[in-house]
């Protein structure tokens, strides 16, 4: 008998889901496990803040453990700092 095997229900962790970005944009997340972070509370929808410092893009800003989870997982204080580089340019 292997004492070292676990059974399958012992190997999950409470990841994120995450599905495989195409053509190597990186893991992106499922937007069903995104709503359901953002409901419990473990993530924030930072958006309205983002537009505030520059962002102008489409899709909702989400934040988790300092990571932007809705733009393949960028830090998020290098994201605000982009944000804020590309408005100084959109001003000149």
């Amino acid at each position: 008998m292997n004492l070292n095997l676990q059974s399958s229900r012992d190997n999950k962790s409470s990841e994120t889901p995450v599905q495989s970005g195409a053509r190597g944009h990186g893991g992106s997340i499922d937007h069903r496990a995104m709503c359901k972070l953002l409901e419990a509370g473990h993530a924030s929808d930072v958006t309205s803040y983002a537009r505030s410092i520059g962002y102008d893009g489409k899709r909702a800003v989400i934040v988790l453990d300092g990571k932007v989870i809705s733009h393949r997982w960028k830090d998020w204080f290098h994201f605000c700092e982009m944000c804020r580089v590309r408005a100084r340019r959109r001003l000149h």
